[in-house]
C-alpha cells in the first residue's frame, strides 16, 4: 500500500501530524486523501501513520504493539537527561498512560475505581457548583475568550478538587499540563520541543511528590477526592509503588483537565457556528450527550492516540510494520472513514451509530476518565446555553492541529 502518497499530502502530513508547525486550520481533507490512498502509511521519516478505522480499531487491541517501548523512546534517555528531571523522566514510561498488558491492568484495575460512572456521579453536585461560579464570573463581561474565561477554568477547578490540590496551585500546573499534552510525540526523542516537556515533566513530579508527602505528614487523606481515596487503597492492598502513585497522579491530572478543556471548547465552537443546531439544543438541553458525542468524533480534541511500536514484524492486510518501528494512529482519520460513518464529513446528533466513534481511543487504553469528561462538558453547556442566550462569535475560530486539536481562542460576545 505504501508509496501512493504525493509529496504536496507528505508534507501537509509532516506539517499537521509528524511535528506540527499550526497551519492545519482545517486538516481533514488532507487525512481523508491519506486514507484514500493509502490508509497504512509509511512516511518519508520512517513513521507509520494508520487512519482507516477498522485497521486503527483492529491494531490498537493487538497485544504484540506496545505503547511501553514507544514511550521508553519519547522523552530522552534518563542518563542523558538534567539531574533535576532524571527522576520524572524514568518514571514516565511507568504511567498508566504508557503501560501495557498485565502492568496497565494493574494500574487500570487500581485507578479506576475514581472513575466508575458512581464515583463521578457523586462529583456531579460540585462539578454543578464550579461550572455556575465559572459562568457568573463570564456573565460580567460583554466580550471574552471562551477558551480563557470558561474552557480551562471548569475542569481545571474540577481536577483540582477532584486531586485534592488547592485552587490556588492551578496557575502553578497548568502551564506544566499544556506542555506535555502538546509535545509532538511522533518523532519521540528527536521531536524538537522534548526538552520543553521534560522540563515540565520534572517540575510537576517534583510537585506532585512534594504535595503528596504534605497532604501524608498532615494527616489529610481521609476525604473523598482522588488522591484520598488512591492514598488509602494504596496504603491497604500496597497495589502499587511510591513512585507509581506520583507519575499517576501526574498522568491524571494532566490528561483528564487539559482534554476536556479543548472539547467543551471545541463544542461550544461548533454550536455558534450552527444557528439551527444551536436553537435545536437550546430548546432541549437533552441533546447535549449527542451533541458531545459528536463533536468527539468530528472535532475531538486527541488528533492521535499516543505512538505504538511493534513488539515484532505485523503483518495487516499484506502491510508489513517492522518491529521496533514507530506507529501515529490517526483518530480524527478513522472517525471520518465513510466506511464506518455515512456522511462523514457532516455534523449529524441523528446518525444511528454516533456511539462507534474513536474520540476517546480504542482496545485497552480507551479513555479512563471518559465519563469524568463528559458529564463536566455537558454539565457546562446546560449552564451555559440558558443563561447566554445572546452569544454569539466575534471572529472566526482559530485552531492548533497537532496530536491535540484545540482552539486558540474563541472569542465570543454575550449581549
Amino acid at each position: 500500500m505504501t508509496g501512493k502518497v504525493s509529496d504536496d499530502l507528505e508534507d501537509r502530513i509532516r506539517r499537521y501530524v509528524l511535528q506540527p508547525d499550526g497551519s492545519g486550520q482545517c486538516p481533514y481533507s488532507a487525512y481523508a486523501e491519506l486514507r484514500s490512498a493509502d490508509p497504512i502509511h509509511r512516511t518519508p521519516d520512517g513513521v507509520w501513520i494508520v487512519s482507516q478505522y477498522d485497521a486503527y480499531t483492529t491494531l490498537l487491541r493487538d497485544p504484540r504493539i506496545s505503547r511501553h517501548q514507544a514511550a521508553l523512546k519519547e522523552t530522552g534517555d534518563t542518563a542523558g537527561a538534567r539531574e533535576d528531571i532524571k527522576e520524572a523522566v524514568a518514571a514516565f514510561p511507568y504511567m498508566i498512560l504508557n503501560q501495557d498488558g498485565e502492568g496497565h491492568m494493574r494500574l487500570r484495575r487500581f485507578l479506576r475505581n475514581v472513575f466508575l460512572p458512581s464515583f463521578v456521579e457523586a462529583w456531579r453536585p460540585r462539578i454543578e457548583a464550579v461550572a455556575k461560579d465559572v459562568v457568573d464570573h463570564a456573565l460580567t463581561l460583554d466580550t471574552f475568550d471562551f477558551v480563557q474565561e470558561i474552557g480551562y477554568p471548569i475542569p481545571e477547578r474540577i481536577m483540582s478538587d477532584l486531586v485534592g490540590i488547592p485552587d490556588s496551585h492551578r496557575a502553578i500546573w497548568a502551564g506544566w499540563s499544556k506542555a506535555m499534552t502538546r509535545f509532538s510525540r511522533a518523532k519521540g526523542n528527536n521531536a524538537p520541543d522534548v526538552a520543553v516537556v521534560q522540563d515540565a515533566m520534572g517540575k510537576f513530579h517534583d510537585y506532585m511528590k512534594n504535595f503528596i508527602a504534605e497532604r501524608k505528614a498532615a494527616g489529610t487523606i481521609d476525604g473523598d477526592d482522588m488522591l484520598s481515596v488512591l492514598v488509602r487503597a494504596r496504603e491497604e492492598k500496597d497495589f502499587l509503588t511510591d513512585e507509581e502513585l506520583v507519575s499517576n497522579m501526574v498522568a491524571l491530572t494532566q490528561a483528564a483537565h487539559e482534554t476536556t478543556a479543548n472539547l467543551m471548547s471545541n463544542t461550544m465552537s461548533i454550536l455558534l457556528q450552527d444557528t439551527a443546531l444551536m436553537e435545536r439544543v437550546r430548546a432541549d438541553l437533552d441533546l447535549l450527550p449527542r451533541v458531545v458525542d459528536e463533536t468527539l468524533r468530528t472535532e475531538s480534541p486527541s488528533v492521535s492516540v499516543l505512538p505504538r511500536t511493534p513488539l515484532e514484524d505485523i503483518d495487516y492486510d499484506g502491510v508489513i510494520i517492522p518491529k521496533g518501528d514507530r506507529i501515529i494512529f490517526l483518530t480524527a482519520a478513522a472517525n471520518r472513514d465513510p466506511a464506518r460513518f455515512d456522511r462523514p464529513e457532516e455534523f449529524d446528533i441523528d446518525r444511528e451509530n454516533l456511539d462507534r466513534h474513536v474520540g476517546f481511543g480504542a482496545g485497552p487504553h480507551i479513555c479512563i476518565g471518559q465519563h469524568l469528561g463528559r458529564l463536566e462538558v455537558v454539565t457546562a453547556l446546560r449552564e451555559i446555553l440558558p443563561r447566554m442566550p445572546n452569544l454569539k462569535l466575534i471572529e472566526k475560530p482559530v485552531f492548533v492541529t497537532g496530536r491535540a486539536r484545540h482552539l486558540e481562542r474563541l472569542m465570543v460576545r454575550n449581549a
